[in-house]
């Protein structure tokens, strides 16, 4: 993972929500993507703390699979575990045939599968 990537990614996210950018699920999910990247995973659960009442439309199933894959280049099948539970059960994300892949794809890569 690469330290420079990971200031810019700050530094924007930061700029951007001083300036009052609205993001989507896009954004939210890349940006925990490169937290998760680089091992932030309490900065990743900060993001997920404020996640429901950022915006109710944000299409949750495109974070969890951003996030299923960033566990997954990291060989994290214990995050993904937590992560996967946390997405379904607290916050109620239906998971699509995607996330699904993603999930497996993580124990799939850690030999549990």
């Amino acid at each position: 993972a690469n330290s420079a990537g990971l200031r810019w990614a700050r530094t924007l996210w930061h700029w951007a929500g001083k300036k009052g950018y609205q993001c989507d699920a896009i954004s939210y999910a890349t940006y925990a993507q490169i937290l998760e990247s680089h091992g932030l995973h309490d900065d990743v659960d900060a993001i997920l703390q404020e996640l429901p009442s950022v915006n109710e439309g944000l299409n949750k199933t495109i974070f969890l699979s951003a996030l299923m894959n960033a566990a997954a280049q990291t060989k994290s099948w214990r995050r993904a575990d937590a992560l996967w539970f946390r997405f379904v059960n607290e916050l109620r994300v239906k998971p699509n045939s995607i996330c699904y892949g993603a999930y497996a794809k993580v124990h799939i890569l850690c030999g549990n599968l």
